[in-house]
């Protein structure tokens, strides 16, 4: 339970961040692919490599079982952070994020969102550190897919409201926007570009994929 305790919320904080991430792509026209299928394997991260593992330790007992997990743990954090620290080098259009220490190391993973607007002025607290951060592979594996750098311009989050509630900010038909406080009942939907939201903090986006 402690396993799942931990990685449920971080889980829960990528999706809102990786949302984020697919609509700042699409606002700065940068989700449409350039020129020929980029080809990825996911077992080019380390960490993903050794998690594949954990699906070939059948019949074993709870000890080791519950041993094989916890030594993952720490590996799918150091993950977690790695996608925040890549989101942060996209939207900031420098790659100096994903070694610089002192910036990685704030990164809260207890924190149930990242907002681009948030990492953004952090990276600009800590851009003048020149204390590099130690991964367990390659920071650089998603280089491929970096887009032209984009001039940053202040960005709001589409999903979350100020007093917390999660928010769309494309008009309905109505004119207004979509809203739904956090304690409501949990509902889903999808729009007409494809995206989906499911409301009470998890939104999704279904067939696209924001590298």
């Amino acid at each position: 339970m402690r396993f799942f305790s931990r990685l449920g919320p971080i889980n829960q904080g990528l999706h809102r961040l990786l949302s984020e991430f697919f609509v700042w792509k699409k606002a700065n026209g940068t989700l449409t692919p350039q020129g020929e299928p980029v080809f990825f394997d996911l077992m080019e991260i380390g960490t993903m490599r050794e998690a594949e593992k954990c699906f070939y330790k059948i019949g074993v007992g709870a000890d080791e079982a519950r041993e094989t997990l916890n030594a993952h743990l720490g590996p799918l954090e150091e993950l977690a952070r790695f996608i925040v620290a890549h989101v942060t080098s996209v939207v900031v259009g420098d790659e100096r994020v994903l070694e610089n220490r002192r910036f990685i190391e704030t990164i809260d993973l207890k924190a149930d969102s990242w907002p681009l607007e948030t990492l953004h002025n952090r990276w600009k607290e800590c851009a003048s550190s020149t204390e590099r951060w130690q991964w367990s592979f390659d920071p650089h594996v998603m280089r491929r897919f970096r887009s032209p750098r984009v001039a940053w311009r202040r960005w709001r989050s589409p999903w979350h409201a100020r007093d917390g509630s999660v928010t769309d900010s494309r008009p309905s038909s109505s004119g207004r926007s979509r809203s739904t406080s956090p304690s409501a009942a949990t509902r889903s939907g999808t729009w007409r570009d494809g995206s989906r939201v499911s409301y009470a903090g998890r939104i999704t986006a279904t067939g696209r994929h924001a590298t």
